[in-house]
């Protein structure tokens, strides 16, 4: 088999002559022809009607098949920027209902806006998609709750007294109806404080979703983090009111509960007996049942019950 030797030099140069010619020979054969090829344009949406919010989600491209001369086409496609084309709502086919407004736009009418940005000198074959729904509703306002996202452990001997605060607790959010509806509660953005051993005041954005606004962007956070002490106390036990109360002259045997908790320090003084309620249910006397269970009925604020006894107690109808 005899294989092409070139010689460095001279035949080298007119190799690589001969070889330019013949791609542009090619090259010139085969972009003399007509061709069809894609293209995208960006989108822009019109006229929107005032106070109305496009909620549905359409193209932000238009692709469209154009046909032309080979060069003149390739220059257009890979040098030429590509107009946005407008498209404008009120242009549509209009349905209305309850909730929103829709707007159909057909081919014909994105068409026209392409072949005000395509050159004369190419023809515009077909365009996708061919038909494009918006849809947009009122702008409501609405009051929702903050709902606060934080990460963190607390010190030895330290507890969160009471419930993590949010200032604002409300916020007032804009947005379509339909997505307000399915909001019941606007988050902050995940904040990890680490270990805490003291109170922690800090501001925290927001994190609103997608079709939602709001002029509060940030709200603070009060985590109320104090060091404890253990505190017990000893307390009268109480009967629920109720229609068979009244008819029961009821012996608890005992009547008292004892109280363990934890307090923190700047409130184990303030803390008393009269602060705590513990019932039994006189129902289950009348159900013929042995004991009556004991139930933590009320607890002040910022104390964390830690265990009592008993939890259960014998009693005795006295006639």
């Amino acid at each position: 088999m005899a294989f092409l030797r070139i010689k460095p030099g001279k035949d080298l140069s007119v190799f690589l002559v001969c070889l330019f010619i013949a791609v542009l020979f090619w090259l010139l054969n085969a972009y003399s022809k007509d061709y069809t090829t894609q293209i995208s344009f960006p989108v822009r949406y019109v006229d929107i009607p005032e106070d109305q919010i496009l909620t549905s989600n359409p193209p932000k491209e238009i692709k469209a098949s154009l046909n032309g001369f080979g060069f003149r086409l390739l220059s257009y496609s890979l040098f030429s920027s590509h107009d946005s084309i407008s498209l404008s709502f009120s242009e549509g086919t209009l349905r209305p209902s309850k909730k929103y407004v829709s707007s159909y736009l057909d081919g014909n009418t994105i068409e026209t806006q392409l072949r005000s940005v395509v050159p004369g000198d190419l023809n515009l074959v077909r365009v996708y998609p061919d038909t494009i729904r918006m849809v947009v509703e009122s702008e409501v306002s609405r009051q929702i709750p903050v709902k606060p996202q934080v990460v963190f452990e607390l010190d030895k001997e330290f507890f969160l007294k009471g419930k993590i605060q949010a200032t604002p607790a409300y916020i007032t959010v804009k947005g379509p109806g339909s997505l307000l509806d399915k909001t019941d509660s606007i988050t902050t953005e995940v904040i990890d404080l680490g270990v805490l051993d003291k109170k922690l005041v800090k501001d925290v954005a927001v994190k609103l979703p997608a079709g939602l606004s709001s002029q509060t962007q940030q709200i603070t956070l009060s985590v109320p983090v104090e060091q404890y002490t253990e505190g017990e106390l000893e307390l009268f036990l109480s009967v629920k009111e109720s229609s068979l109360a009244d008819s029961l002259d009821l012996v608890l045997i005992p009547s008292k509960v004892s109280v363990k908790y934890l307090v923190g320090l700047s409130d184990f003084k303030k803390i008393n007996a009269q602060m705590f309620s513990f019932t039994v249910d006189p129902n289950q006397a009348g159900e013929g049942k042995r004991f009556l269970i004991v139930q933590p009925e009320k607890v002040p604020e910022g104390v964390k019950l830690l265990e009592y006894s008993p939890h259960k107690v014998e009693y005795f109808i006295r006639n």
